[in-house]
Formats: structure tokens, C-alpha cells, sequence
């Protein structure tokens, strides 16, 4: 299964260190920068004094296309309705789109989502973003997600190799 992310802030950071484990991924960035820098530095996650970094491909969002199997959405929510407007217009497969947002104020776009599987989580990990390729995982916590709409498929698949 290949993943994409939008969002490098915290939380997409880290996800897209940990999920590179286990997945082709790519990760779409709001700016060139940022993307450059991942890509030169890697993503770094700092965690109980260690430094570990994760080579990933990182473009910015502008290249997105949705060719991905699932795509993991995980900007705040005021940025949702330009990224929902984004995922709709790709030309890609649009398989499932996972929402990983803090609150329920975005449930009332989801059935706007141009996809069968659209899912939702919550992220209870601590995270902050020390610059634009390094994250402190504060703490560990769960993820919990959900199906909004579709089938559990690709959920069941991305937790059985990732979590």
C-alpha cells in the first residue's frame, strides 16, 4: 500500500516518520522549502534523548495527484476545504482519505470527500515541530480511527504493518 500525507506540521511529521517503517510514502508538503529540506535532511524525531531520522520523499502539495492507495490528511482545520477542494480535482484513485484532526468540527466536509472510504482519527501522541524537519515525540499515546464512510479495508491493513 503507498501512502501519501499532506500536512508537515507535528503530527505529519511523525507519521510520516513512522509509517515510512512499514510503506512507500510520500509526504506533501505547504511549501518547496520545507520539501527540500526534508528531503536533504530527513525527518528527525527526537524522542527520550535519541535523534532518529527517516528518509522521505517529500514534495510540495502543489504536485499532489492522488495516485497513492490511501491518503492521510493531517492539516489543521482551517486548511481542510482548499485541501478537500485539492483531493477531489486529482485525477489519482482516491481509494481512502483519513482525516487526523484535533475536534469534530471538519465531519460536516467529510461527505464532500470525493471517495468511497473516507476515515477519521484522533491522535493522542505529543508532538511539536522544532523546525521544518525535526518533531519531539513528547508522548506516546494511541491512534484511534474510524470509518466515516466505505469499508475497513485499508484501516485494517494499515494497522495490522504499522501499528
Amino acid at each position: 500500500m503507498k501512502i501519501a500525507i499532506i500536512g508537515a506540521g507535528s503530527i505529519g511529521l511523525l507519521f510520516a516518520a513512522l509509517l515510512k517503517q512499514a510503506f512507500p510514502l510520500t509526504l506533501y508538503t505547504r511549501t518547496k522549502e520545507q520539501a527540500e529540506e526534508i528531503n536533504r535532511n530527513g525527518i528527525v524525531v527526537k524522542k527520550n534523548g535519541l535523534h532518529i531520522t527517516s528518509n522521505v520523499n517529500a514534495l510540495p502539495i502543489a504536485e499532489y495527484r492522488g495516485m497513492e492507495d490511501l491518503t492521510i490528511v493531517t492539516v489543521k482545520q482551517y486548511q481542510l476545504q482548499e485541501v478537500i477542494a485539492l483531493i477531489n480535482k486529482s485525477q489519482g484513485k482516491k481509494e481512502g482519505i483519513l482525516f487526523l484532526q484535533n475536534g469534530m468540527g471538519h465531519l460536516e466536509l467529510l461527505p464532500n470527500v470525493l471517495s468511497d472510504n473516507v476515515f477519521v482519527g484522533s491522535v493522542e501522541h505529543g508532538a511539536y515541530k522544532e523546525n521544518p524537519f525535526t518533531v519531539c515525540h513528547r508522548g506516546e499515546g494511541l491512534t484511534k480511527l474510524a470509518v466515516f464512510k466505505g469499508n475497513n479495508e485499508l484501516l485494517t491493513e494499515l494497522a495490522k504493518e504499522a501499528f
